[in-house]
């Protein structure tokens, strides 16, 4: 079971990510512990590690990104970045905004 510590750990950083967008959905969170403990993952292995759809997290990392799938401004805490090695795979990784907000949850 989980500490008290453990628990007031979560319950920050979930107070921490409504700080950052109000009605961010947990999916978000999720997908963005993910690409900061596994920088350069493509979307297909993000969608493995939270066990989202493929459109759940396409829609969660484009929140994330520069730009919502609605047009509307992302949060700018994600970047996208071709693989070297495959031109088809995009890859994500955190931008200093959202390096400087994962550091700041220690």
């Amino acid at each position: 079971m989980a500490t008290d510590v453990q628990l007031r750990k979560y319950h920050d950083f979930l107070r921490r990510m409504r700080e950052v967008d109000s009605t961010m959905p947990i999916q978000q969170a999720h997908i963005l512990l993910i690409v900061a403990l596994y920088p350069g993952l493509s979307v297909s292995e993000i969608m493995t590690r939270c066990g989202l759809t493929h459109a759940a997290t396409s829609r969660g990392l484009s929140s994330l990104g520069d730009r919502a799938l609605n047009k509307s401004p992302g949060l700018g805490l994600v970047a996208q970045y071709t693989d070297h090695d495959d031109r088809r795979i995009e890859r994500h990784r955190l931008t200093p905004k959202g390096d400087r907000f994962i550091q700041s949850l220690e």
